[in-house]
């Protein structure tokens, strides 16, 4: 029987022992009652119900709890986001910027930082352990920064040729009609030879083999040694070539019809492996450069037609656009898959070789100045000549580091001409007709 409490006592009532029996009665089943209640019956939270309301919330974090939604007080007043996900995102820009304030600054001490931007600490570290401290020996190679100078010619002479190859021994190649020369990295002639119908130039670097493209279809190549020509065997070229690039054993010919052919060099053989055009007209290949997994990115001597990128198979893997690029000069830094173009209007673009995409463009001139570029360094910074009167280095990420004007050098065709710290420039107006070789160094080296 449910407990039934006496709510009418009186000042004199008395109580006895049966009222004290049904008051402990009645305490005694209330707390039956409460030790049987269920958290569902009175409304309270379950485990379960408590974990599922955390796996919801954590599933939300990059919802509506995203570090872009929550807001920054910032007292202090250092950021302009005034969310948490702009200001960790000033806070990384900082970091790079300041580190690549640090390693430009290691560089103009005359030290050297491994690695590639953003560079770690690590690197960083490393940079600032090589630059060179206390009394310099002979032998040394003191940096011109350290001096307040950025670039100084240390030799001129004048060579045979119109267009110049420089070999990684710092002798040239050059070309002029009917005859191929080979000069020393002092100027001086090693031999000469015909080259008639002559219209560009490879070399294989492996063996020190000069290849040289005919007009009459036919190709020529010339032993390091001598400089006897030889002609290939096998069937002549698909068209006139306009370009000539060597790599890995095979021979690519620029054409006309911004087409390319791959030819393999089986000893005094040359076969044609596949030649591959857009049909889009008279439109010459200008411009030819080989990865080293043997895709080719090639480039036109005209309008907008875009910047190429072939598979070694010679499948088209994309076409730059939403860019022009009006008679654009490629260069390629094979071990860092970094690809450059300049292009009329003095502008140059590092592209995604990936993608095709357009990484970054600077522009180099404010008037319609030439814009040559002459290679890039073992650091990977790019150099390029204004009109002849100012050099310009530029690192990878579209950074200038430093500007050298008034030079005078009017730079003429020439391909890849930096070796380490030294720069070589070609003026095709030389003394007699030939051509004018300017070597500029970025240090000096000490000899008493």
């Amino acid at each position: 029987m449910s407990y039934q409490g006496k709510t009418d006592w009186k000042h004199e009532d008395v109580v006895t022992e049966l009222d004290m029996n049904r008051i402990e009665s009645g305490i005694g089943e209330a707390h039956q009652r409460l030790d049987a209640l269920t958290p569902e019956q009175i409304g309270a939270e379950t485990p379960s119900a408590a974990q599922a309301k955390v796996d919801a919330h954590a599933g939300q974090a990059s919802g509506a709890h995203k570090a872009s939604t929550i807001r920054l007080e910032d007292a202090g007043g250092h950021f302009t986001s005034t969310d948490v996900e702009g200001a960790l995102a000033e806070v990384f820009t900082h970091g790079v910027d300041g580190k690549a304030q640090v390693a430009s600054a290691i560089n103009a001490k005359g030290g050297a930082v491994p690695g590639s931007a953003p560079h770690s600490f690590d690197e960083l570290a490393a940079g600032v352990g090589s630059i060179h401290v206390g009394d310099y020996s002979v032998g040394d190679k003191l940096p011109l920064t350290s001096l307040g100078k950025t670039a100084l010619i240390d030799k001129q002479f004048d060579i045979k040729g119109y267009e110049a190859l420089i070999l990684p021994d710092g002798s040239f190649r050059t070309y002029e009609t009917g005859l191929v020369y080979s000069f020393g990295s002092n100027g001086v002639e090693k031999w000469r030879s015909n080259a008639a119908a002559h219209r560009d130039m490879a070399f294989d670097p492996q063996t020190g083999t000069l290849y040289s493209a005919r007009s009459d279809k036919l190709v020529n190549w010339y032993p390091e040694a001598t400089g006897t020509k030889n002609e290939f065997g096998g069937p002549a070229l698909a068209q006139i070539p306009t370009k000539l690039e060597f790599f890995n054993g095979n021979l690519y010919v620029g054409y006309g019809n911004y087409a390319v052919g791959k030819y393999l060099i089986s000893g005094t053989n040359l076969s044609q492996k596949w030649v591959i055009g857009d049909a889009i007209g008279e439109i010459s290949t200008s411009g030819i450069e080989v990865d080293n997994e043997e895709n080719i990115y090639i480039c036109s001597s005209s309008s907008d037609y875009g910047i190429k990128k072939r598979d070694k198979n010679g499948v088209n893997l994309w076409t730059t656009s939403g860019t022009t690029f009006y008679s654009p000069r490629l260069v390629l830094d094979r071990p860092n898959k970094r690809l450059y173009a300049t292009s009329s209007g003095g502008y140059l673009r590092r592209i995604d070789t990936e993608t095709g995409k357009v990484l970054w463009t600077i522009s180099l001139t404010a008037t319609s100045a030439t814009v040559r570029m002459l290679g890039h360094d073992d650091q990977g910074d790019v150099y390029c000549l204004i009109d002849g009167t100012e050099l310009v280095k530029i690192r990878s990420d579209g950074q200038i580091i430093w500007r050298e004007p008034n030079l005078r050098l009017y730079g003429g065709p020439s391909r890849r001409s930096i070796l380490g710290d030294t720069i070589y420039v070609f003026d095709w107006d030389g003394h007699f007709n030939g051509l004018m070789v300017t070597r500029l160094t970025q240090s000096l080296t000490i000899t008493n």
